[in-house]
């Protein structure tokens, strides 16, 4: 992961998201359930972030193949946001947005 993020942020999305109501990250953990892509197997996801800012999943089984690459996409970690302070700065639509909600990246949801 490059540039800024927060878990916490990310969570507060989807407690207010209707389509994806989720109770929030009690104890700084996200708990997800979801479909490995490519196979028939679900997995849940607990996801926590430390103090330095690194972002970690357990599962409730062995992770399959893909799996921390799936959840990323989910949280917007696939993306290099090293440059996003910059470039959010620059524009005056965003400069505002991005400063009231530092560390937030969209957040994507899974599809049948």
């Amino acid at each position: 992961m490059r540039g800024p993020f927060d878990l916490a942020r990310s969570a507060r999305f989807l407690e207010g998201f209707a389509p994806a109501r989720h109770p929030g990250a009690p104890g700084g953990v996200l708990r997800l359930a979801c479909w490995v892509e490519g196979s028939d197997t679900a997995v849940g996801v607990a996801v926590t972030q430390d103090g330095a800012g690194v972002v970690m999943l357990r599962t409730d089984a062995e992770p399959p193949p893909g799996l921390a690459g799936q959840v990323a996409r989910i949280l917007g970690l696939d993306v290099d946001g090293a440059d996003s302070a910059r470039v959010t700065a620059a524009d005056r639509v965003l400069a505002p947005l991005a400063a009231a909600r530092p560390g937030f990246r969209p957040v994507g949801f899974w599809s049948p």
